[in-house]
């Protein structure tokens, strides 16, 4: 489960939830600042390693998150069971 969420979130999730979810607005600007996000990218095994872009950064939600991995798996499971969004 994690290998699917880390190519999941390099390839699609990390732009969407910094998108949707931005770090933080000010005047209505997207503000951000990859050295306040308390993040720690960990490969998921030694055998795929894939570095995250700077969206990974820009989200209010990190990888970690227990929201956002939901949100994730509920849906790519959509995706593979209906086939289209």
């Amino acid at each position: 489960m994690d290998i699917v969420l880390e190519v999941f979130d390099t390839f699609v999730g990390d732009r969407a939830y910094a998108r949707t979810f931005p770090a933080s607005i000010q005047n209505g600007l997207s503000v951000s600042n990859s050295s306040q996000i308390s993040y720690y990218h960990a490969p998921s095994t030694k055998y795929l390693s894939l570095e995250p872009s700077d969206f990974a950064y820009q989200s209010r939600f990190s990888r970690d998150n227990i929201y956002r991995q939901a949100l994730s798996l509920f849906f790519i499971q959509w995706y593979v069971l209906v086939g289209e969004f």
